[in-house]
């Protein structure tokens, strides 16, 4: 036996076993093959499997980076096959990554670090990869991708709370993960019902007190007589007629310069043409940026799209300069199309879908 420092993923199917009790063979043919483009991303990304069970599969990675862009690319390239698929018959993976301190025996790998990648795969949304504090400090400034900070979460056999953080990867909602658990919860204690209970007695009898002494402060107020130009110019004010209401402001539709114009694609497809957000996709392209290259850290949305939308610096990892859009285009895109550079959910983006040369990126097996 030996000990590493190891990147370690873990990965199952959500919902596994309620495909299997719906059509076992299908499910069984579809796992075979979605398994084979995972496999092909591990070795892909200097990775490796060490075990798997039914639909789990475990890997180590000997880079953070790595491990992560891995994830990536796998999630985009199982959403875009399951696209084929009805919502029900859909199949996810859920990925948990972490670091750890692990022990190698006979190929397999043992230790808290493959445990806390197993419950970090169980924090993830389906097509979601969540990773641990020690993975984010690694890669929050290499990678061109936005991370949510979930919190401290208390999980299964882990005696510590584990501070996770959720990959937004396009088309996700962050708001679908659970608000972080309170890890300093008291539990055993004997003198803690006692002393909460004296605590509420005291703030009970504050509120009480406050109250009694503002309702005998307002009828003091109200009983006490008041000058007679008050109450003239009271009475003057309720007898006063009351101005005409505004009437409701109607909506006006926006210019026709500012609407989207549309335009139908070779399927016969309604889409929206924004200009300001193919200058930018085309100067990317111009600067050599191009669908597939994330790896050579040069992918046309997360490398060059992305930053320029959200106002990032160039990434580390980006081997060549972002091109010089101006902040006018930018703020023009981000109007028409707030989510400009990530893959919209539940639709295929071919050739004719997207205005001007563009070809969607392909990962894994045809």
């Amino acid at each position: 036996m030996k000990r590493k420092i190891a990147a370690i993923v873990a990965a199952d199917i959500a919902g596994y076993s309620k495909l299997v009790a719906e059509d076992e063979e299908e499910t069984l043919r579809r796992l075979a093959s979605y398994r084979s483009v995972f496999e092909d991303f591990i070795t892909r990304f200097s990775g490796r499997i060490f075990n798997t069970a039914g639909d789990a599969v475990l890997a180590e990675f000997p880079s953070a980076v790595e491990a992560v862009r891995c994830a990536i690319d796998v999630q985009e390239s199982i959403r875009t096959r399951n696209l084929a698929y009805p919502s029900s018959r859909q199949m996810s993976f859920r990925i948990g990554i972490t670091i750890g301190d692990v022990v190698e025996r006979d190929g397999d790998l043992l230790g808290d670090g493959v445990n806390i990648a197993a419950r970090l795969e169980g924090l993830a949304q389906p097509g979601g990869v969540c990773v641990s504090r020690t993975v984010y400090e690694q890669v929050a400034n290499k990678l061109s991708v936005e991370f949510v900070d979930i919190g401290e979460q208390s999980v299964k056999n882990i005696p510590t709370p584990i501070h996770a953080y959720a990959v937004a990867l396009g088309g996700e909602d962050p708001r679908l993960y659970k608000p972080s658990q309170q890890p300093n919860k008291v539990k055993g204690s004997t003198a803690f019902w006692p002393i909460a209970i004296t605590a509420a007695s005291v703030a009970v009898l504050a509120v009480t007190g406050l109250v009694y002494q503002t309702v005998a402060n307002t009828n003091a107020r109200s009983n006490a007589p008041r000058p007679v130009a008050a109450v003239e110019q009271n009475d003057r004010a309720r007898t006063a007629p009351r101005p005409a209401e505004a009437s409701a402001t109607q909506l006006v539709p926006p210019p026709a310069a500012d609407r989207p114009r549309f335009v139908e694609n070779a399927d016969g497809q309604s889409i929206s043409e924004h200009k300001p957000c193919i200058e930018i996709r085309t100067a990317c392209e111009q600067a050599g940026f191009a669908p597939g290259g994330v790896r050579e850290g040069s992918g046309i949305f997360v490398d060059c799209i992305r930053p320029i939308m959200q106002g990032l610096p160039q990434p580390r990892s980006t081997s060549r300069p972002l091109p010089q859009i101006d902040p006018q285009v930018v703020a023009a895109c981000r109007l028409r199309n707030p989510r400009f550079g990530e893959i919209p959910p539940g639709q295929v983006l071919g050739r004719n879908q997207w205005p001007g040369p563009f070809q969607p990126r392909m990962m894994g097996r045809p």
